[in-house]
């Protein structure tokens, strides 16, 4: 679940300001959704690479909104085959991946934007929400994270995605963050071990022993995965 957030609130979290939205009339918006909260796409842009990463180094451990776990590292855009990651969780949510095939392709449907989650970079959404009030949504590519003990990059945020390219057999754009300054929150393992699942596993469940305190709070700053 996504609690929509006040732009003061998103403001003080990641030092960004209206005036940096690619175009003046977005400044009405006053809060930040989930891009598939939106009832309707006003408008699309290419997210900056600035943007992004102002971002990403302000992603915090949840109940932790000081410690800023990509300060220090160094981020990357890339094509990532989900076949050479590590994962943490331990099940994909089958109405999940179905939701974005069925769903994705509709987002931006009415834009000649790039067809399909493979080759769509981050992008920043003007919408508008059920009622009518003018809001702002980002896309942000499954997030990665650098892995020094075997070179194999752990997948963070975007596991649906990566099993769907895996599954059709071809890449994806994806964000690695070399450097992190705590530890991948889970035990990293193989897609083998993952179950495809009807529902949601008890919160206990649905990671490789996670280590609670080392979650990262990527919904504060307005990332929906």
């Amino acid at each position: 679940m996504f609690d929509p957030i006040d732009f003061g609130d998103f403001e003080k979290r990641t030092g960004i300001r209206k005036r940096d939205f690619p175009v003046t009339g977005w400044k009405r918006a006053g809060r930040i959704f989930a891009l598939r909260d939106l009832a309707k796409v006003l408008d699309i842009r290419a997210m900056s690479k600035e943007y992004l990463f102002r971002l990403l180094l302000s992603v915090t451990l949840t109940g932790d909104g000081k410690t800023k776990v990509y300060k220090d590292g160094r981020i990357k855009l890339l094509r990532a085959d989900p076949h050479g990651l590590l994962i943490g969780q331990t099940f994909l949510l089958r109405s999940k991946y179905q939701g974005i095939l069925e769903n994705f392709p509709r987002v931006f449907g009415s834009f000649c934007e790039v067809r399909g989650m493979a080759k769509l970079p981050a992008r920043i959404v003007l919408g508008e929400s059920a009622e009518g009030e003018q809001v702002i949504a980002h896309y942000v590519p499954p997030i990665l994270e650098g892995n020094s003990v075997s070179h194999e990059p752990l997948l963070l945020d975007g596991i649906h995605r990566n099993f769907l390219a895996m599954s059709v057999g071809t890449t994806l754009e994806a964000i690695v963050v070399h450097g992190v300054s705590a530890p991948f929150p889970a035990r990293p393992m193989e897609w083998g071990s993952i179950s495809v699942m009807n529902e949601k596993p008890p919160k206990e469940e649905r990671f490789f022993d996670l280590k609670p305190e080392l979650f990262r709070d990527l919904k504060s700053i307005g990332i929906d995965g």
